[in-house]
C-alpha cells in the first residue's frame, strides 16, 4: 500500500504520535518498495541503470529521497532544477495555504483549500520530500472530507515541516554575499520601524508584515534588541501576527 495513502487514513492523533516517534523518516523506504514504484524500477535494464548519473552529484539532505525523486526525474540536473523552484515557491505557498485555511466557511473554499494542498503534495512528492507530501495528502483529504478539526490539528504540522525544509534546501539558491550591516542606535528610527511591522501584523497584511521585517533586518543592534528581532523575524515566517503584536509592545515598553 502506498504509504501517503496509508498516512492519509490515520486520525490526527496517530500521525502525531509517528512525528514524535521520529518515524516519518521510514517514509522514504516505505515509499520507495511500494507496489507501484517497484513496478517502475524493474521496468529499467540494467545498462539503463548503469549508464544513469551518480546520485552524489546531489547533496545529502536530511529528510530528503532523491532516490525516490530518481522515478520521476532520472537526471541529476532536473532533479536539481526541480527543487530549486520548488525552494522558491515554498515560503509562498506556505502563505497561501495558511491563508485559505483562515477561510473554510463554505465548499467552494475549501475546494481552493484542497486544491492547494494537493499541488504542494505533488511538488513535494516529485523531489522526495516525502514528510511535507504525506502530511500535506492527509490534509488534502481532510478537505475532501470536510473535517475541520482534522485540517486545524494537522496545518500547524505541515508549517513545521514546510519550515524545515524552506531552512534545508537553502543550499539550492545562489548564495549572496554577507556585507557587514550597519550598527542602528537611533531609538525614533528603531521605534518607527518596529510601529510599522506591529500596524502591518495588525492588518494582517502579509506583503507588508515582510517589507517590515526586512527593513529591521537591514542593520544590527545591542545583543538584547537583536535576540528581539531575530524572535520577530521567527515569528514572520510561522505567520504569528499575534505573537509579533505582542512581542512589539513589549519590547517598545523597554526602548
Amino acid at each position: 500500500e502506498d504509504i501517503l495513502e496509508e498516512f492519509a487514513q490515520m486520525t490526527p492523533e496517530e500521525l502525531l504520535e509517528e512525528k514524535d516517534a521520529d518515524t516519518m523518516a521510514a517514509i522514504s523506504a516505505k515509499e520507495v518498495t511500494s507496489e507501484d514504484t517497484t513496478e517502475k524500477m524493474s521496468k529499467k535494464t540494467a545498462e539503463q541503470i548503469e549508464a544513469e548519473p551518480a546520485m552524489t552529484e546531489l547533496p545529502y539532505i536530511d529528510g530528503i529521497d532523491w532516490e525516490y525523486a530518481r522515478i520521476h526525474l532520472e537526471d541529476p540536473e532536473m532533479i536539481r532544477s526541480v527543487t530549486q523552484d520548488f525552494v522558491k515557491r515554498l515560503k509562498a505557498e506556505r502563505i497561501e495555504i495558511n491563508a485559505l485555511a483562515e477561510r473554510l466557511d463554505n465548499r467552494e473554499e475549501l475546494k481552493a483549500f484542497q486544491t492547494r494542498v494537493h499541488a504542494l503534495k505533488s511538488s513535494a512528492a516529485l523531489i522526495g520530500v516525502l514528510s511535507v507530501a504525506a502530511f500535506a495528502r492527509t490534509i488534502e483529504y481532510a478537505a475532501e472530507a470536510g473535517n475541520l478539526d482534522k485540517i486545524r490539528t494537522l496545518l500547524p504540522v505541515l508549517n513545521e515541516e514546510m519550515l524545515l525544509y524552506e531552512e534545508r534546501l537553502q543550499i539550492f539558491l545562489p548564495q549572496k554575499a554577507e556585507k557587514s550591516k550597519e550598527r542602528m542606535e537611533d531609538r525614533s528610527v528603531i521605534l518607527a520601524m518596529l510601529e510599522m511591522l506591529r500596524l502591518s501584523a495588525m492588518a494582517c497584511d502579509v506583503d507588508a508584515v515582510d517589507a517590515a521585517i526586512e527593513q529591521l533586518n537591514t542593520y544590527s543592534y545591542e545583543q538584547k534588541l537583536q535576540e528581539q528581532i531575530d524572535r520577530l523575524k521567527g515569528y514572520v515566517q510561522e505567520i504569528k501576527m499575534e505573537e509579533i503584536q505582542e512581542l512589539i509592545d513589549s519590547m517598545m515598553k523597554t526602548l
